[in-house]
């Protein structure tokens, strides 16, 4: 791990690396991303079935109406840009994250010290609990036990995803929401390594089996 982390380029924005100003990037991002959202927006919506209401008010829309991504999208840009102040005023100068806050409640539980404690802690609790809060109110909590096939994919793709944490040096958050939002070489090289180590897990543990299983019915 030293030795890989050791690994360093001169620069370590993209726009150092090219001499331009980050507004350029940025310019282009957003043409990018307002091209995305015209092409999703001018599709036809297709209706999705539902089941008739038992909430209302505040309480249906939080957890019975299917929530449109782009507004979960805008949710979680406020969050990712409300870590930034709130992070610091803790002591701890970062954004989102998942792994270092985690590494942090471990720490906090063998040493006992206050100092790990911040605002990235209380976000990784929070998910817990804003998870719970929201299965409950949903009527979709239940404990579930996942057959034996289950268990040994997710236990060593949590063993992977710890391992490519560590190397990358944060998570698929750390990389893909945060070091690519200042355009750092670290998350725009992380992030479509993700994407394609997730296309190949899913399509051997997933896509292909299926394809065999229907090949084989057919």
């Amino acid at each position: 791990n030293k030795t890989l982390r050791g690994i360093n380029i001169e620069q370590r924005n993209i726009y150092d690396t090219f001499g331009i100003s980050p507004w350029w990037l940025v310019a282009l991002l957003t043409l990018v991303t307002a091209f995305y959202v015209y092409k999703h927006l001018s599709k036809p919506s297709v209706k999705v079935a539902a089941l008739k209401p038992k909430k209302t008010g505040l309480a249906h829309l939080l957890f019975e109406k299917r929530w449109h991504p782009f507004f979960s999208a805008v949710l979680i840009g406020l969050i990712a840009l409300a870590a930034w102040p709130l992070s610091v005023a803790t002591g701890r100068e970062f954004g989102l994250g998942i792994t270092g806050p985690s590494a942090n409640i471990m720490q906090f539980l063998v040493t006992g010290d206050g100092k790990f404690i911040n605002w990235g802690v209380f976000l990784v609790l929070g998910i817990f609990i804003g998870s719970f809060i929201g299965a409950k109110a949903s009527n979709e909590f239940r404990v579930r036990v996942p057959d034996a096939t289950t268990i040994l994919r997710s236990g060593l793709g949590g063993i992977l995803m710890g391992i490519g944490a560590t190397l990358a040096g944060g998570c698929s958050i750390g990389n893909g929401l945060v070091e690519t939002a200042f355009f750092s070489w670290q998350g725009w090289v992380s992030l479509p390594l993700m994407i394609l180590g997730t296309w190949v897990a899913a399509y051997f543990t997933i896509i292909r089996p299926q394809r065999l299983k229907l090949a084989k019915a057919s």
